[in-house]
């Protein structure tokens, strides 16, 4: 007996054949949105770019949310003191922290022990702007930790201003008293000078 002929793909059984095919390639494609987007093999070297440990010290109380500061030195050093809001990170572990995948648009700083030569190869894929502090850690040590020198009763209102602001960052992150600069000279005054000699005649 002659069998029967293979039943025939229907429209719509042949159309949900077709969707299920999109379906999953739609799935797979976004499958692949979600994954972190590769760094580029070969990423342009950047310049270095410093700033020092005064602007650092404004950026950090006015603008803290615009820093990702991190400290590169010896986790017991870093874990001892170190620039406010900073998270201790050793130069060895930089490239642990997935610098490359991160785009919130914040100014990534590196705290070393000292000058940098160059960026690390590590920081150079990251998003956004990356410097280095100038002097490393001890220049923040320095200006921040340090007690300032008053100036002299004629220095100038920036000089004045900026210890000012120095002893007051000193004071916040030592618990030490916040020294006042000396008081401006009045323009205009001249003290009397004491005559030599005396006594009665």
């Amino acid at each position: 007996s002659k069998g029967l002929p293979a039943p025939a793909v229907g429209p719509s059984r042949a159309r949900r054949a077709t969707f299920a095919t999109f379906s999953a390639l739609a799935l797979l494609g976004l499958a692949t949105l979600a994954l972190p987007g590769r760094p580029h093999a070969s990423v342009p070297e950047r310049p270095l770019v410093t700033l020092d440990a005064e602007v650092l010290a404004h950026r950090v109380l006015d603008e803290p949310w615009t820093l990702r500061v991190l400290d590169t030195r010896e986790q017991a050093a870093c874990a001892e003191a170190r620039v406010p809001g900073s998270a201790c990170v050793p130069l060895e572990s930089l490239g642990d922290v997935g610098l490359a995948y991160v785009k919130d648009g914040r100014t990534l700083v590196l705290v070393g022990q000292g000058d940098w030569d160059a960026l690390p190869q590590a920081a150079q894929a990251y998003a956004g702007e990356v410097v280095a502090l100038a002097g490393g850690f001890p220049a923040w040590k320095a200006f921040a930790l340090d007690a300032p020198e008053a100036p002299p009763a004629d220095a100038t209102p920036e000089a004045r201003q900026r210890f000012a602001f120095r002893s007051a960052l000193h004071g916040a992150l030592t618990g030490a008293q916040v020294v006042a600069p000396p008081p401006a000279p009045v323009k205009g005054y001249k003290p009397k000078k004491k005559k030599k000699g005396g006594g009665c005649s």
